[in-house]
C-alpha cells in the first residue's frame, strides 16, 4: 500500500468520524438540513472509500505469495502440545510449562 493510498484511507475515515459523531450525540440539536449535509458527506465518503478500495484490489490479487488462512477446530491443550514440540524441534533447551484454568470458552486464535 502507497503512502497516498493510505493518507486517503486515513481522511476518509476522520471525515467519516467528522460527520458522524455530532449526528450520534444525545446533546447535540443540528437543523434538518445540516442533518442532511452530514449525512450527503458521509455517503460522499462511502463512495470515495469504494473507489479506494475497489483500486487496491487488483494490486492484492497479483499477490500470489500472500498468506492465506488454514482455519482448523484445537483445543488449548493441543495446541500447548504443538508449540512444545515446536520448540523441542527449533532445539529450545529450557523448560516450558503452559497452564491454563480449566473451563475457559473456545476462542479463534492466529
Amino acid at each position: 500500500m502507497t503512502s497516498d493510498t493510505a493518507q486517503t484511507l486515513r481522511t476518509t475515515l476522520t471525515a467519516f468520524n467528522g460527520y458522524s459523531s455530532p449526528l450520534i450525540q444525545p446533546d447535540i440539536s443540528l437543523p434538518p438540513e445540516i442533518h442532511q449535509e452530514f449525512l450527503e458527506a458521509i455517503d460522499l465518503e462511502t463512495d470515495r472509500l469504494n473507489q479506494v478500495l475497489g483500486g487496491l484490489s487488483p494490486s492484492f490479487q497479483n499477490q500470489p505469495d500472500e498468506p492465506q488462512l488454514d482455519v482448523q477446530s484445537s483445543s488449548i491443550e493441543i495446541l500447548f502440545d504443538q508449540v512444545q514440540a515446536d520448540l523441542g524441534l527449533a532445539g529450545w533447551s529450557k523448560t516450558v510449562t503452559f497452564r491454563c484454568a480449566p473451563g475457559l470458552p473456545a476462542v479463534m486464535v492466529d
